[in-house]
């Protein structure tokens, strides 16, 4: 924990020479990498590195070997490109969706702009226009825009309509995150701040 990220050390090891073995991590997902070249991976798990990692104080770190910081860079790849397809995989496209379900989205952002609106509104609202946008509450695009229809039949002030439409959303569990997505779903806008981190990275060699 208290390592500085970037970490790296080289280590004597006959049975694992010309490898890597990297911790990387960032907001949404760590992984532990034992790169075998600059074509082969697999991931492997925490108490599995643990104990490779363990070094007794008599050890003296050694030269990294050449294919170090190729290893390394394959890694991070393989770790983007996993983040990648989660994104494709989860992403929504706004074209998907039916007259009702953008009738409601519509909507909420409408109460997006209230200049007295918190922040934890707003993330409500993000969260619920997400789940809406997934399908994940049919109801609730409903009673979105059942609220719209009967506002416009009644004379309700603006912050009452606000009101309304919390104790609408407050039925649903859209789990929030502080960029107002739900259910740890990654989007393409906040990919950028997923940045992967390299934490620790070791790599073997073995020369009598």
């Amino acid at each position: 924990r208290n390592l500085p990220l970037k970490a790296r050390v080289g280590r004597k090891d006959r049975t694992k020479k010309e490898t890597t073995i990297c911790f990387i991590r960032n907001k949404k997902r760590d992984a532990f990498y034992w790169v075998k070249n600059d074509t082969e991976l697999e991931e492997m798990g925490f108490v599995e590195v643990a104990k490779e990692f363990r070094a007794d104080p008599p050890e003296q770190g050694i030269k990294l070997h050449d294919q170090h910081h190729t290893q390394v860079v394959f890694a991070m790849k393989d770790f983007k490109d996993k983040l990648q397809e989660e994104i494709t995989r989860n992403q929504v496209v706004d074209t998907t969706q039916g007259p009702n379900e953008k009738r409601a989205i519509a909507y909420l952002d409408g109460f997006l702009s209230l200049p007295f609106i918190g922040e934890d509104e707003k993330l409500k609202i993000k969260a619920s226009k997400r789940a809406i946008k997934r399908g994940k509450f049919q109801k609730l695009q409903r009673e979105v825009n059942a609220l719209k229809r009967n506002a416009k039949k009644t004379s309700l002030k603006i912050v009452d309509l606000l009101d309304a439409l919390l104790r609408i959303l407050d039925k649903y569990p859209t789990e929030m995150n502080e960029e107002g997505y739900t259910d740890s779903v990654v989007s393409v806008k906040s990919f950028e701040k997923l940045h992967p981190e390299i934490i620790i990275s070791e790599s073997y060699s073995y020369n009598k």
